[in-house]
């Protein structure tokens, strides 16, 4: 019920924002907001394997941010939270970002 109601807010914001759909979306038309969430969802996920690609450009925003956002981080477990941020991307965000996990021994915050 939730989904529905979601989707069908999102998609009164898309028309007042006169987003047309066709073309894009499986359907122009749709009986509710389960149906439009599942066209807007398979569309979205074709969306992301096209153009959600390994590239340099993408690569920058997670070069620069990742030492903003640990700066507070010490030194010792720093790979590590490197890690979690990178796992927290997901797969293909982070196979676009080219962001590798690591693996790290224990014994790294021990030396």
């Amino acid at each position: 019920m939730e989904i529905c109601a979601i989707a069908t807010f999102w998609k009164s914001i898309g028309d007042a924002m006169g987003i047309d759909y066709k073309g894009h979306l499986a359907r122009s038309e749709w009986a509710n907001g389960l149906e439009f969430n599942e066209d807007i969802t398979n569309w979205a996920l074709e969306y992301e394997k096209s153009y959600m690609v390994p590239a340099t450009s993408n690569k920058m925003t997670p070069d620069y941010l990742m030492p903003l956002l640990l700066f507070y981080v010490p030194k010792c477990i720093y790979r590590v939270a490197t890690n979690m941020v990178a796992v927290a991307m997901g797969d293909r965000l982070r196979k676009s970002m080219m962001q590798v996990i690591i693996f790290v021994p224990c014994i790294t915050c021990l030396t």
